[in-house]
């Protein structure tokens, strides 16, 4: 005799326990904090993508400096990154990205103002400030993964992370972009239309302290 196997109930991947990706788009405040990391992203490759023309072109700098400032900035995150990591531990996550937020709009502006040196002061003057915006780097990168992993239930951690990770590939499309329109505009252009919304970006951290886990 045949004998029928009883159909197994279908998951509502709707419901918040089996919520796909419209669990996570619901999620206001997680949102925000990929808003945010739209900016915290564009910065570092803002730096990648526009500081070799902007150093050659507009401050003249050789392409030896350009190449130094490079290696200069990835021996910091070799030697420092780990260190970055431990002195910021017990420091709330949303504050240290605030203070990352804060010290890029340092950057730019400094990056802004560098046409107006002498040119016998200007490697070292972009030494300091590539130091400066390295620094931000290495405090926001591994804390806006943290912050994510740490808002996201268990069972959507994965998509959560998904969407945090998109946030980078947006902000790698969108860099070369913003670059080639501003500094058509002027060379300073893309250094003072970043330190805006990374100021706004300090500023909404703040906010979104409350709103996130007691871990942030």
């Amino acid at each position: 005799y045949w004998q029928k196997t009883p159909r197994k109930p279908r998951p509502h991947f709707d419901t918040a326990e089996f919520g796909g990706y419209r669990a996570v788009l619901a999620d206001r405040s997680f949102l925000v904090l990929i808003a945010c990391n739209v900016v915290f992203a564009l910065c570092p490759f803002l730096l990648s993508i526009g500081l070799p023309l902007y150093a050659t072109e507009t401050l003249k700098t050789s392409t030896v400096v350009v190449g130094a400032l490079f290696a200069f900035s990835s021996l910091l995150t070799i030697c420092l990154q780990t260190l970055v990591v431990r002195l910021f531990e017990f420091c709330r996550r949303t504050r240290a990205l605030a203070a990352a937020s804060l010290l890029w709009v340092v950057g730019c502006a400094l990056f802004a103002m560098a046409p107006l040196l002498p040119h016998v002061l200007l490697t070292p003057y972009l030494f300091g400030t590539v130091a400066l915006y390295t620094l931000a780097g290495l405090i926001a990168g591994p804390i806006t993964t943290a912050l994510a992993v740490a808002r996201s239930p268990a069972h959507l951690q994965g998509r959560y992370v998904a969407v945090h990770q998109f946030s980078w590939g947006l902000a790698a499309a969108i860099a070369p972009i913003m670059f080639t329109f501003l500094f058509a505009l002027g060379p300073a252009w893309p250094w003072v239309a970043l330190s805006g919304p990374a100021l706004v970006t300090g500023l909404l951290m703040v906010r979104l302290e409350s709103h996130l886990s007691a871990q942030a």
